[in-house]
């Protein structure tokens, strides 16, 4: 393979031979009708379609008839696309180098990732959380352009900040992107109405030039959470929760209406094995039970045929200890054991437990 010097080739891009000459950048070919970017990130395509019919659906027709009687055309612009308020969308950076009036489809859209980064959410589960900038980019203007053009800057935020947050706009849609991305939470920062640096063809040569440009900054949270490695015992499954509030009065701040809502985590409770399966019908036997459910703030019960034991005490959430009393009515035999927490949940062993003679 031989390489060519820069500008040896009649487009003047660097060029290079193996056997046929091929151009850099190569021409555009697509084999699949669906976009890369929906196949590659789904947050990315969505975000990008989403913010361009915003614009789409509420700033037009009225965007392209002032921009038509401004000089602002097809006709004037080669790139600038009539009856569009958003022509072309990237999902990549547009540096001042980049970006120029030849080779984007104006009104122009950025979809930039900014940054990315893991949140824990719990113990045991991660969340990405991805962060972008949304710019709305349009060619450069001259004063009595730019002068028309600035309301609809403040009509495009405001469109943005209004169905942002939900993921759709009421008048053509009810479902939101946010969840057929697989988005679980977002945040709209702030919008800024800055030009964008870029260049234009002056003769045979460029020239810098301001695009105008509203550009908002955009985080998510994707619903693909990433599982922690637990090095200890797995926590309990979570079933149900309740909440405590507590309200003050709000003429006297040492009388509070306390427990207006209570509230506790109930986890499963299961019973695997117990370390002793027998013990005096006179009590006193030290019975750890092993398990799963078990919590620190909990009260459990324990009974042995019949006989409550003595106070139950949470080792960690996999075992429960407890001391026996003398056995129901001072009978020897077997009979079941009963562990039942304050919510009256139970779990039961058949005849897990057996009173002997001393």
């Amino acid at each position: 393979m031989t390489f060519q010097p820069e500008n040896s080739s009649p487009d003047g891009y660097f060029s290079y031979s193996s056997g046929s000459t091929q151009v850099y950048p190569l021409p555009t070919q697509q084999s699949n009708s669906t976009a890369a970017t929906l196949l590659g990130d789904q947050v990315i395509y969505q975000i990008g379609n989403f913010f361009r019919q915003i614009l789409n659906n509420n700033l037009n027709p009225r965007f392209s008839q002032d921009m038509l009687q401004v000089g602002i055309s097809h006709a004037n612009l080669p790139t600038y696309h009539d009856g569009y308020a958003v022509a072309q969308v990237v999902d990549y950076a547009l540096y001042p180098h980049i970006l120029n009036t030849t080779d984007y489809q104006f009104p122009l859209l950025s979809v930039v990732q900014t940054g990315m980064a893991a949140n824990q959410h719990t113990i045991v589960k991660n969340g990405i959380r991805r962060d972008f900038q949304v710019s709305w980019i349009m060619p450069p203007m001259t004063g009595t352009q730019s002068l028309i053009f600035q309301p609809y800057l403040s009509m495009g935020a405001k469109a943005w900040l209004d169905f942002g947050g939900i993921g759709y706009d009421p008048k053509v849609s009810t479902q939101s992107i946010w969840l057929t991305s697989g988005i679980v939470q977002g945040a709209l920062g702030d919008i800024r109405m800055l030009p964008f640096q870029g260049t234009q063809a002056k003769g045979s040569d460029w020239q810098q030039v301001a695009f105008p440009a509203l550009t908002l900054n955009l985080s998510v949270w994707e619903d693909n959470q990433l599982g922690v490695t637990q090095l200890e015992a797995p926590l309990p499954t979570f079933t149900e929760a309740y909440i405590q509030v507590n309200m003050a009065d709000g003429y006297n701040i040492n009388n509070p209406f306390e427990n207006v809502a209570d509230g506790y985590a109930i986890p499963n409770l299961s019973i695997s094995s117990l370390s002793v399966v027998s013990g005096s019908l006179q009590g006193e036997t030290l019975v750890f039970i092993s398990g799963q459910g078990f919590l620190v703030d909990n009260i459990y019960t324990v009974s042995f045929n019949g006989a409550v034991g003595k106070t139950a005490t949470v080792r960690n959430v996999q075992m429960l200890q407890v001391i026996t009393n003398p056995s129901f009515g001072g009978l020897a035999g077997t009979g079941n054991v009963v562990i039942t927490d304050q919510f009256g949940q139970t779990y039961q062993i058949h005849n897990g437990w057996t009173y002997t003679s001393p």
